[in-house]
């Protein structure tokens, strides 16, 4: 039961990182590809500073990570949860046949 409950703990951690509406539009916006902050920035329509804030927070959680092309941090999933349950969320949120608006 201790086992259980430590990963429940892992798993709700990693639930509240997604439940921010900034931070879940960030990841979907990485879902298809890499992008600097500029372009998230221009997707999301946050500003620079939140959006650089939650990739802050993203990284140092290790759901995304960046490389450095240039004199440009270009930004990507780092963790392969993230790229499932962004695909989940969107299958339940955003296609057509499970949208009942």
């Amino acid at each position: 039961m201790e086992e259980i409950f430590a990963k429940c703990n892992e798993a709700s951690a990693f639930l509240k990182l997604l439940a921010n509406p900034n931070r879940l539009m960030v990841l979907c916006c990485l879902q298809d590809q890499r992008r600097n902050v500029t372009e998230l920035t221009q997707m999301t329509g946050l500003p620079q500073a939140a959006t650089s804030t939650q990739l802050s927070l993203l990284r140092e959680a290790g759901l995304v990570d960046c490389e450095i092309k240039h004199r440009e941090r270009v930004y990507y999933i780092n963790d392969p949860r993230v790229v499932e349950t962004i695909r989940l969320l969107h299958k339940f949120f955003c296609t057509p046949e499970n949208n009942a608006d």
